[in-house]
């Protein structure tokens, strides 16, 4: 990571171009391409209402999916929807050419999208010397995964924005290099041979027993065994099938929802973090803040300076929600509607 910690001159570089269309790679002449094997785009999207959104993935690349930001969607795969609810920031999503897909995108999103060839696939895993890339024998089936590696190069990415909030195109294609080392690496598992990929999915009404068990406990102390004991399993059990169906594990499911609980009261309230740490489950604040920098990149003070909706006068302070919507993944905040991680 050292070679990335500053990024180019903004005077000698290009900014990664903005799709025109949704995953679709820009033109040759408004794009950065390297040798015609690895484009760098990206999608915008601030609107908040549901929309729909369709494509046919370009001829000879395949399409790696990088969430920007958190967001909330269906992704469906030749008409099979392969996921539905939450996508964190740093979540991938891996696509095959000339396949039709499809979203109903449910809040603002960011993605940023890498167009690779086969050749430079398979020339890759060799430079790496592994055997052969079999992401290619999957072409439809790669679901939105969470590695802790890419989130961390997705918050390198997000780090070196101008303040305009573009992204220098030579700085992301290095860390874009590293992040398709990192897919490679993970092929086995998954691609449906590790055993994370063997487990079997936690059905969709033991799946919402969990999450809403979450909802209602979130400010309370919560263990594996209660959201297991909630979902009807053992502690091992639920752990790999919540995984499996989820791409999380049930403890950073829980963090998640805390911290997007947090940003709420962040940017609606004038609570004090003490106040919000312990409102959400966090022992102290200083837990609380390590976990909001791991996941959002920045203390909770300074998303609070950027993100601040409202100025509440401190004896008019609103009473804290019941109710917290189920991960709608905002990253500016903003308390999403209650959106379901089931098909």
């Amino acid at each position: 990571m050292a070679s990335f910690a500053r990024p180019p001159d903004p005077k000698a570089r290009p900014f990664v171009t903005v799709e025109s269309e949704w995953r679709r790679p820009p033109p040759p002449e408004t794009s950065i391409r390297f040798a015609d094997q690895l484009i760098v785009s990206r999608w915008i999207d601030e609107r908040s209402q549901s929309r729909e959104q369709t494509t046919d993935h370009a001829a000879g690349y395949y399409t790696i999916g990088l969430a920007l930001r958190s967001t909330n969607l269906d992704f469906l795969v030749g008409g099979r929807t392969i996921h539905s609810g939450a996508v964190q920031c740093g979540m991938i999503q891996f696509g095959a050419p000339g396949v039709r897909v499809n979203a109903v995108v449910r809040a603002p999103c960011d993605f940023l999208h890498l167009w690779i060839t086969n050749s430079f696939l398979e020339a890759r895993c060799q430079e790496l010397d592994v055997a052969p890339c079999r992401l290619t024998n999957y072409p439809g089936e790669f679901v939105f995964r969470r590695d802790a590696a890419i989130t961390r190069l997705t918050h390198a990415i997000l780090d070196a924005r101008t303040p305009t909030g573009e992204l220098y195109t030579e700085y992301v294609t290095g860390i874009a290099s590293a992040i398709i080392t990192r897919l490679i690496t993970k092929q086995e598992e998954w691609s449906g041979r590790g055993p994370f990929c063997r487990a079997c999915k936690l059905p969709q009404w033991r799946l919402k027993r969990a999450v809403d068990y979450v909802d209602a406990h979130l400010g309370e102390p919560m263990h594996l065994r209660d959201m297991a004991n909630a979902a009807g399993l053992s502690r091992m059990h639920f752990a790999s099938q919540f995984r499996a169906a989820t791409g999380v594990r049930p403890r950073e499911y829980l963090l998640r929802r805390r911290v997007d609980r947090a940003k709420d009261l962040l940017a609606g309230t004038d609570l004090t973090l003490v106040d919000i740490a312990m409102s959400i489950g966090f022992a102290n604040q200083s837990h609380f803040s390590t976990v909001f920098g791991r996941m959002e990149g920045q203390t909770p003070g300074r998303w609070r300076r950027t993100n601040r909706r409202v100025t509440v006068v401190q004896s008019q302070k609103k009473a804290l929600p019941e109710k917290t919507a189920i991960w709608s993944g905002s990253n500016n905040g903003e308390k999403g509607r209650k959106e379901s991680l089931l098909t």
